[in-house]
């Protein structure tokens, strides 16, 4: 029973911190987090050291959840160009994160732009390999691919229709 209450505790701060992280660019501090959930400061530092940790366990859940759903993707893909679009929809998610202004927004450290910056390199390079081994006939190479889907990335990320942004954007490299 203890160790219930200690998840939903945790969970509950990084839900709450999840909402700051995708709120309106607010920066945030530890007493928003305890007044948004109705508890003290001293209950977030007995699990967390600071506001760093929730993010970065948002962060890592975002990035699990990507990974899971690449694998899924190889899987049941019956559909290599459909598949490849939707691997790039994911790709935009850890994009997201991994802006500078992520980090300068909401005052979050170095080591976590880092961290985050590394699951979207691997991010990217799945593609790239996934890209590789469904469209060999393309006549894009990967560093090429790189900068293509990098800058689409930017133009795509505040399109409400990102699925077909991303078709556009595949259609081009594909051709």
């Amino acid at each position: 029973h203890k160790a219930r209450e200690v998840n939903g505790v945790k969970a509950a701060i990084i839900r709450v911190t999840a909402g700051f992280l995708d709120g309106d660019g607010e920066k945030f501090t530890v007493d928003d987090i305890a007044a948004a959930l109705k508890i003290s400061k001293k209950t977030i530092y007995k699990y967390f050291d600071g506001k760093e940790q929730p993010a970065k366990a948002v962060f890592d859940d975002i990035i699990a959840k990507t990974e899971s759903a690449q694998k899924d993707l190889r899987a049941k893909a019956s559909d290599a160009r459909r598949m490849l679009i939707d691997y790039l929809i994911l790709f935009m998610e850890i994009y997201r994160l991994n802006r500078d202004a992520v980090f300068r927004m909401y005052g979050l450290s170095e080591s976590l732009k880092k961290h985050v910056l590394r699951a979207a390199e691997k991010n990217r390079d799945g593609f790239i390999s996934l890209y590789e081994e469904y469209a060999p006939s393309a006549q894009t190479d990967a560093d090429t691919l790189k900068t293509v889907i990098c800058g689409t990335l930017k133009e795509i990320y505040n399109c409400k229709n990102r699925a077909e942004k991303a078709e556009k954007c595949l259609a081009f490299v594909l051709r």
